[in-house]
């Protein structure tokens, strides 16, 4: 499940797709909803046998253009609320694989995003850094990300 019904096919007339809603006053029990799922498929990623896992921030942030509105409903507070709960939940899951040797890496991509947003000095570009949709980045966005926190990644082996 997300916020958004990618699952759905961003239909908001689905059942129980309505985003605003998950975006708003249905935010925590959507969120709450969204960690458990990420949660159930890293037990099964290492019921199967994966030991390496490497997890990034959702990007619940008003740096992506079509979410810049939600600054009023407080999105960049709410995104850092989600992203302290999923490395709570990264660290349960560390703990609980105890025993099976984990290695387990958050990636915070949402200040490597505003790091770069900030570096644009006029809105044509950050625009240029998303696909048409304003809410997905282009390969050119996820490859400077991508070197913005390769070096916080540890190396493993």
């Amino acid at each position: 499940n997300d916020f958004i019904g990618a699952e759905k096919g961003y239909n908001p007339f689905a059942q129980d797709n309505f985003w605003l809603q998950h975006c708003l006053w249905g935010f925590r029990r959507k969120a709450t909803e969204v960690i458990a799922n990420l949660r159930s498929f890293l037990d099964q990623l290492h019921g199967l046998g994966c030991r390496h896992f490497l997890v990034s921030d959702l990007p619940f942030t008003s740096a992506v253009p079509a979410l810049k509105v939600a600054r009023v409903a407080k999105v960049d507070k709410r995104g850092q609320w989600l992203n302290d709960r999923l490395g709570e939940m990264l660290e349960d899951f560390r703990a609980s694989c105890e025993h099976g040797r984990v290695d387990v890496g958050h990636v915070r991509e949402v200040p490597a995003l505003n790091s770069l947003i900030a570096e644009c000095d006029h809105r044509s570009k950050v625009k240029k850094m998303f696909v048409s949709d304003r809410f997905h980045p282009t390969d050119e966005t996820h490859r400077r990300l991508a070197q913005a926190v390769a070096s916080k990644v540890p190396i493993v082996g």
